[in-house]
């Protein structure tokens, strides 16, 4: 981040794929990812548009692994480090769940790791691109989005409400593969 002068990553709606309603979307997860500041969710520094008219926005680098990658070195993890890593996951994943918020998409490639200065692993939950208010998922009209080998029964069949609950289930199937290699299905 030039102004702030310490290294950032960069998310950008592509121009492709730029309509009223993934601008809405963009915009969305700016606004309710910001709202948030548990120390394992990903910290948005700035947002705009560039001089050619892309949106942006600038957040934490994270020098790391994504749990998939971790997983697919390692092929199983260890029960007590997967237990450390979910631990983080849910610390932030309550803060999001305190303000009504569902991530929707909690996968192995949305969570990262990094070594922690002297305290070992240290989570970071990324990419809050679908995430929604509670309230607003009980509409049945919402179209069905996330990664299916990691989306609750209710998210895929979209038969009640999808919330908190969602989001752990997802986060049980993240601890599947850790700990087993493979995916639940």
């Amino acid at each position: 981040h030039i102004l702030l002068r310490r290294p950032a990553a960069v998310k950008f709606l592509r121009a492709d794929k730029m309509t009223q309603e993934s601008i809405r979307l963009f915009e969305q997860e700016i606004r309710l990812t910001s709202k948030l500041c548990h120390p394992n969710t990903i910290s948005i520094f700035d947002y705009g548009n560039t001089a050619d008219d892309l949106f942006y926005y600038a957040m934490e680098y994270i020098d790391g692994l994504t749990l998939d990658e971790l997983s697919r070195s390692y092929s199983t993890i260890p029960d007590g480090r997967v237990l450390n890593l979910l631990l983080q996951a849910c610390g932030s994943l309550a803060e999001a769940h305190s303000y009504g918020l569902v991530h929707r998409d909690i996968k192995p490639q949305n969570i990262m790791v990094s070594e922690g200065a002297g305290y070992g692993d240290r989570i970071t939950v990324l990419d809050f691109g679908l995430v929604t208010e509670s309230h607003s998922m009980r509409d049945r009209n919402l179209p069905v989005r996330g990664t299916p080998l990691y989306m609750s029964p209710e998210a895929i069949q979209r038969q009640r409400t999808v919330d908190a609950r969602s989001d752990l289930y997802s986060l049980a199937a993240t601890a599947y593969v850790l700990l087993t290699g493979q995916p639940v299905f």
